[in-house]
């Protein structure tokens, strides 16, 4: 599935919008001044993170436009937020919240657990 998606015509936008918010994200969704305070290999970061976050939603909307609409079940559904976040530059921010969420419910847990010794 995934080498057919290299031969499709659908690699053309996803490389050219994953290339646009790898470039650009930081300062559609954060602020534009940062990138002056910001060193090189923080600013390589977020390039691959976005572009990656980007590419990976057109990798979905691929992989949703190829599934038989008959067939379609709860999968097809996380997939296809996974695309709109994707496509849209809000994957990277998405996984970072949901990295954070995970921590602090994480901690949480932990806390509990100290308590009820």
């Amino acid at each position: 599935m995934i080498s057919e998606f290299f031969k499709s015509p659908f690699l053309y936008p996803a490389l050219g919008f994953a290339l646009f918010f790898g470039w650009r994200a930081v300062s559609i969704f954060v602020n534009p001044d940062i990138y002056r305070i910001k060193k090189w290999d923080w600013k390589f970061y977020q390039f691959w993170f976005n572009f990656v976050g980007a590419f990976i939603g057109w990798v979905v909307v691929y992989y949703l436009w190829k599934t038989d609409i008959s067939k379609f079940g709860i999968e097809h559904f996380v997939a296809l937020i996974i695309a709109f976040l994707g496509i849209t530059g809000n994957l990277p921010y998405a996984v970072l919240i949901g990295e954070l969420r995970i921590s602090q419910v994480k901690k949480q847990i932990e806390s509990s657990l100290q308590k009820g010794k």
